[in-house]
């Protein structure tokens, strides 16, 4: 993605510090930042597909109008409102002092887990809104699929962030934590 360029770091140093890391403390920010990345994603593509939806005309009639198109762009709007108002709240626990590090990392988790569902969705969804244009290179849809695919799958994807959320969570059920898996792990055909 040229609008996110990447870079290799190297440290050539010994350790000061040999204690273990902790992971949830180490990587709760990180989550909240990649979230905040990719609902800023999210909302691009959406804004820029509602914007082809409203001035591109079909048999006299705006686009946006066919069922197909507001049900997909309305069910992108939930789904990013849903991953923005994790993002503010993931945010927030960082510097509350009585978030425990466990309760912060799952928000970010949960955040980040939501976050790269929406910024794919939205992405895939203004390539289809777009059609034909939306599939070239001429056009930018396919640097919002990128970034989302990208982003999404940095510090795990959705999929292992839920399990990994469902794991930690005391006194779940085993079974909601292997749903992740599908139907044939919970006794679907």
């Amino acid at each position: 993605d040229p609008a996110q360029p990447l870079a290799d770091v190297e440290v050539d140093a010994e350790p000061l510090v040999t204690a273990p890391v902790d992971t949830e403390r180490a990587l709760t920010a990180p989550l909240v930042a990649a979230a905040a990345d990719l609902v800023g994603t999210a909302s691009a593509a959406l804004n820029r597909a509602v914007e082809h939806a409203k001035t591109r005309r079909q048999f006299g009639t705006p686009i946006g109008a066919f069922q197909g198109i507001k049900h997909a762009l309305a069910d992108n709007y939930v789904g990013l409102e849903r991953a923005r108002s994790l993002t503010y709240a993931a945010a927030a626990r960082l510097d509350d002092p009585t978030t425990t590090p466990a309760e912060a990392w799952t928000t970010a988790a949960l955040a980040k887990a939501a976050a790269g569902d929406a910024a794919t969705n939205c992405a895939r969804t203004a390539v289809q809104v777009h059609g034909a244009l939306g599939q070239t290179w001429e056009h930018d849809a396919h640097l919002y699929v990128r970034r989302a695919w990208q982003a999404a799958a940095m510090l795990g994807d959705s999929r292992a962030l839920y399990h990994e959320v469902g794991v930690v969570l005391p006194g779940l059920p085993e079974r909601a934590v292997h749903l992740h898996r599908g139907p044939r792990a919970v006794g679907g055909r």
